[in-house]
């Protein structure tokens, strides 16, 4: 039988490893060309180049998390589709799991999502009870899965500045400016270039600072445990991000009369994507909030933003619920361009959801 074109671009076969030299490497030149797709589609501004995922894919996982990764097959052996599931074996939400699907844009594209996804979750581990997922608000991806009739559990509201229109004077001139009334609060805020916390300020205590940021952000109704954050993974976070990435940024607000760390913003910027800085997490500890500090250690890095990199764009984001950080985010410029939103299914919901579509599959 002559198959029809929508038939070719249809899925045939699904190759899944939680290895990726278990992936022909055939297949990944296309694997990389849907993630900078999902990448062009998920922003305002153009997407790192080919080598940037080339790059990612040679870099090992986390020793504490496990990916399982799949490719869909057409009938004239093309990648139509990629997805991962991921979910941590060791430390804390130990029955969570999150994935993404990227799919080629074609008639059937909505039958290799499905295909995709009966596939993965066949792969689920029998510990997982929680799978996520995260989408643009109003995207494809948003459409199927407030098709299943479950509430997101959390809106990431986005925002982008542009370092076009920042003037370095005026921003240096606020950046000192709020630097000294940090400095008349009994703060300093200390510049670190790179990952090599150890060197500028107490590690242990350091590394306690970014486990309560991150635990104390707004995590609205997603089902999750605190992040527990002791040395020995924060050491492997920091060379798996070495090889990631290629320039770290970080700015410390360190408490005067304890000597210790108490806030942190970071900025990172590839070599693949140079026009692009991404925020990473700012925090305060709650003890020392109300001193403004989370909005001068941004303006410092604002600064340095401006004045040594060739970023055209600021990108970061912020729980929706999170009022304190928007204002920050609109007194440095950022302004709001979409949302993504994570819906939390149980492994029974997801399944049922997805008994209803029939796609006749391989």
């Amino acid at each position: 039988m002559v198959l029809s074109v929508f038939d070719k671009m249809k899925i045939q076969k699904i190759i899944s490893s939680d290895k990726k030299s278990d992936i022909p490497e055939k297949y990944c030149e296309s694997i990389f060309q849907l993630m900078q797709k999902k990448e062009r589609e998920n922003h305002t501004f153009d997407p790192p180049k080919l080598d940037y995922f080339r790059k990612q894919w040679k870099i090992s996982d986390l020793s504490w998390q496990k990916t399982i990764r799949f490719a869909g097959i057409d009938e004239t052996d093309n990648v139509q589709a990629y997805a991962w599931l991921g979910f941590n074996i060791k430390y804390d939400n130990l029955d969570q799991a999150w994935f993404l699907v990227y799919l080629n844009d074609n008639e059937d594209k909505m039958t290799n999502r499905i295909i995709m996804l009966k596939e993965m979750v066949k792969s689920v581990p029998a510990q997982i009870t929680k799978i996520s997922t995260a989408f643009m608000n109003d995207s494809e991806g948003a459409e199927f899965y407030f098709s299943a009739d479950i509430e997101p559990s959390y809106e990431e509201i986005l925002f982008d500045l542009n370092l076009e229109t920042k003037d370095l004077a005026e921003v240096s001139k606020q950046a000192k400016k709020l630097n000294e009334k940090a400095l008349k609060s009994g703060y300093e805020i200390i510049f670190v270039e790179g990952l090599d916390y150890n060197n500028y300020v107490d590690y242990s205590s350091f590394v306690d600072l970014v486990e309560c940021v991150r635990n104390d952000m707004p995590r609205e109704e997603l089902s999750i445990e605190d992040t527990k954050l002791n040395l020995e993974r924060f050491n492997e976070l920091c060379l798996i991000n070495q090889k990631k990435w290629d320039t770290f940024y970080t700015f410390i607000a360190i408490h005067k009369d304890t000597g210790k760390p108490v806030g942190l913003t970071t900025s990172v910027l590839d070599n693949y994507q140079p026009h692009v800085a991404w925020q990473w997490d700012t925090g305060v500890l709650p003890e020392h909030r109300g001193n403004g500090l989370g909005l001068a250690m941004k303006y410092q890095m604002l600064e340095t933003l401006l004045s040594t990199t060739k970023a055209k764009v600021w990108s970061t984001g912020s729980s929706s619920v999170n009022i304190h950080m928007h204002r920050i985010n609109r007194a440095l410029g950022y302004e709001k361009w979409d949302s993504e939103k994570i819906v939390d299914f149980t492994k029974t919901e997801l399944e049922h959801f997805l008994e209803k579509y029939n796609t006749d599959t391989h």
